[in-house]
């Protein structure tokens, strides 16, 4: 099925009501959303699937870490916070 931002809004729209509400943004009728391991770390795809996928390996991270260490202080304070 092709990504459809009708189809995955309600998703989000929900999930994002949850967890205001209540920390967690997992409900009956919706994708679980994993707590953060950092053992095991996943982001949540949303597009032609709702499912945790692996975070980017290291040495693509360092890229994009490198990458914005170069960008103005505004962008470095937001990588910075990010991890």
């Amino acid at each position: 099925m092709p990504w459809n931002a009708a189809a995955l809004l309600p998703l989000v729209h929900v999930g994002r009501e949850l967890f205001a509400a209540t920390g967690d943004p997992n409900g009956s009728d919706l994708p679980l959303w994993q707590a953060f391991n950092s053992k095991s770390p996943v982001v949540m795809e949303l597009g032609n699937k709702f499912a945790p996928i692996p975070v980017a390996d290291p040495a693509k991270l360092d890229f994009f870490k490198q990458f914005f260490s170069t960008q103005d202080a505004w962008v470095r304070m937001e990588v910075k916070q990010c991890g």
